[in-house]
């Protein structure tokens, strides 16, 4: 049978989503796909600024968004941010963890910069998805987590970096495994170099960028919007109904090059 009009164009037409690192780069542009396709969304980053101006766009639009400013690596944060998805929104159906330490943090002692890394982009998965929990279960829902191609190789640059995006992945299947019988479809995603505020720099040396390229076989670089829609194929139940405990690769074929 035909879904609707109203489903195929809006797959998640009355859902309520929470969207972290809302405010920028794929969070950003996930918070913007997931209103266009009906989603009430809830954008949450550390940057009021950011967080005002992406929440004020979307409204500005017709859509329904809302804000919440926080540090998702904090317990006590978080419970508040689950406070007010339930007084504003009524609860949530899903969850993107998107936010996470840049690779390019390089602040303090090499244990510090390992500590705050994991703590940011790996541990706040955690505490974010297991807040949300009691929430999804109320009536299903999913999770998509934000890992990367990082997860698959290795630098000593940013050795945090690739150990927690990998974290992110085991945890996703560890995720899928215990919610699966209630409901609850857990993946993730794994961009390749994507075009965010974080990377265009890279793009001013053009060795740099030609070589980027060159390793990429899609011989191009992913926009925001390229990972947004593939996150939203795996958090709306239409169109991933049947998926849990998995990730897409999302890089032009970038880490085929590297297997």
């Amino acid at each position: 049978m035909t879904p609707p009009i109203s489903s195929r164009l809006h797959p998640l037409a009355g859902r309520r989503a929470l969207v972290t690192g809302g405010g920028s780069g794929i969070g950003r542009a996930t918070a913007r796909v997931f209103a266009e396709a009906g989603a009430t969304v809830m954008v949450a980053d550390i940057d009021p600024t950011n967080a005002t101006t992406v929440t004020e766009e979307l409204r500005g639009e017709g859509f329904e968004a809302h804000q919440h400013v926080l540090d998702v690596g904090d317990p006590v944060a978080v419970e508040q941010l689950v406070k007010e998805l339930r007084e504003r929104l009524g609860g949530v159906d899903v969850v993107v963890n998107a936010a996470g330490q840049p690779t390019a943090y390089r602040e303090g002692t090499p244990l510090e910069i390992w500590q705050r890394g994991i703590d940011q982009t790996l541990t706040s998965v955690m505490i974010v998805s297991r807040a949300c929990i009691p929430m999804l279960v109320d009536g299903g829902g999913s999770i998509v987590n934000v890992s990367s191609i990082a997860a698959f190789g290795g630098s000593p640059d940013i050795a945090w970096y690739a150990a927690a995006k990998a974290g992110v992945l085991s945890l996703t299947r560890s995720l899928a495994v215990e919610l699966g019988p209630r409901g609850v479809r857990v993946n993730a995603v794994c961009p390749g170099l994507t075009m965010t505020p974080r990377v265009t720099h890279l793009w001013e040396d053009a060795a740099v960028r030609d070589t980027f390229i060159e390793q990429t076989p899609l011989r191009k670089i992913a926009r925001p919007d390229d990972i947004a829609e593939a996150i939203l194929f795996l958090a709306s139940d239409r169109t991933a109904g049947q998926i849990t405990g998995t990730h897409l690769l999302v890089d032009g074929g970038a880490a085929s090059t590297k297997m």
